[in-house]
């Protein structure tokens, strides 16, 4: 109300600017009553309250107030001193370097990338959400400062903030910036990294055609709702398809997964020395040809059970209607194995207790009726567990009974 009151009678000119800013000085007044005269000196007189609200930067109570005043409004950013900001990069206070990414991006301070991305190295956030790194990676993307950005991707410490702004980076010099630093890499790690980023510039979002809404089943699949390919997606795909060897063989199964993720096809790239396994972990829905795959190479011994386990999740992802038999016949030949791995057991354990097995009775005693001894064991096993399940229907409980 005190506030609104000194706007109305702005008339009074720089008297009663003086006064609101002395009160806005004070230490002896509490914050709330000093921030409120900040952002009061701000409404008075605009722009011309930049000189005296960067006084109130040196004030540590204040300085978030102070910071955000004064890029409050776009219109009125000229005279800004965009070193106060920079230099807020590294206060000990995450709400100032908060405000400090914000109002950089308002500026559009596109010389400051390096400090931001430097300074990103110390910030530490207790929980999960790390809002300053989110923050600093939307400013990041609007400054667009891609050789700020290419040269932090070299530093594993910045790399995945700088890889994370790049993914809003549907430019020309971007692209072929990562595909060289992806052809040169030596550190497959990062060649990894690189590689999934191009993919994800694969494609872009279509424009709206003012027609199309949304629907009643929301799509999650991400990362775009309408994907189209744009003038560098010829390119950024020769580039995948050759990324692949460039790649040590423990990456290429989170290379091709990364693929699959930005929805692209990894059967219509013509990927050199491309594993029939490798090809149809990186399809998102395989195709029943695939899906035997999978399901041998899952059960197959010889390989290392990690791969193996991938296959079995890659099943899973295949036809609803043919899953369930296909996953039973994996996890009755791994519960036949001696030296079975942790991972393996658990995987067994999981479907045995799964809820949605009440919704599979008929199924269930299909599947024991006619498989394996194996087959038949786990199958009865699940069903079983529906009628001691507490998670249990009553109506699955005595379909089970019967």
């Amino acid at each position: 109300v005190g506030s609104e009151m000194c706007i109305r009678d702005s008339k009074s000119g720089k008297a009663s600017f003086d006064k609101v800013f002395a009160l806005a000085s004070d230490t002896t007044q509490s914050i709330e009553a000093r921030v409120a005269a900040i952002f009061t000196c701000k409404q008075l007189i605009g722009k011309a309250s930049t000189p005296y609200l960067a006084k109130l930067v040196k004030d540590d109570a204040v300085r978030e107030y102070a910071l955000r005043a004064m890029t409050d409004r776009k219109s009125e950013l000229e005279g800004v001193p965009v070193e106060l900001y920079v230099n807020a990069l590294n206060d000990p206070n995450p709400r100032v370097v908060q405000q400090a990414l914000v109002g950089l991006e308002r500026l559009k301070a596109k010389d400051a990338a390096p400090a931001i991305i430097a300074a990103s190295t110390k910030w530490t956030e207790p929980g999960i959400s790390p809002r300053l790194k989110h923050t600093a990676m939307q400013a990041l993307s609007s400054l667009g400062n891609t050789k700020a950005l290419m040269a932090g991707i070299a530093d594993p410490k910045t790399r995945w903030l700088c890889l994370k702004a790049i993914n809003e980076l549907h430019s020309a010099e971007v692209v072929d910036g990562l595909i060289a630093m992806s052809q040169s890499s030596k550190d497959g790690e990062q060649t990894l990294d690189v590689l999934i980023t191009l993919a994800r510039l694969h494609f872009k979002e279509a424009d709206w055609d003012g027609k199309a809404w949304w629907g009643t089943r929301p799509d999650d699949r991400g990362p775009y709702y309408k994907p189209v390919e744009w003038e560098a997606s010829a390119k950024i795909r020769t580039a995948l398809e050759q990324g692949y060897t460039k790649l040590p063989e423990k990456l290429q199964g989170k290379y091709l997964s990364g693929l699959a993720t930005n929805r692209i096809a990894i059967s219509q790239l013509k990927i050199p020395g491309l594993d029939p396994v490798m090809a149809a972990l990186g399809n998102p829905q395989p195709a029943p040809d695939q899906v035997k795959v999978l399901i041998d190479a899952a059960k197959d011994k010889s390989k290392p059970f990690d791969r193996r386990l991938e296959c079995y999740q890659a099943v899973l992802r295949g036809n609803s209607k043919t899953v369930l038999p296909q996953q039973i016949d994996i996890l009755a030949t791994w519960s036949t194995e001696a030296k079975l791995p942790t991972e393996g057991a658990q995987a067994i354990n999981d479907f045995v207790n799964e809820t949605k097995r009440g919704e599979q009775i008929k199924p269930l005693r299909q599947i024991a009726a006619k498989g394996s001894d194996a087959v038949s064991t786990l199958a009865w096993k699940a069903i079983l567990t529906v009628t001691t399940s507490p998670l249990a229907k009553d109506r699955w409980r005595e379909e089970a009974k019967k």
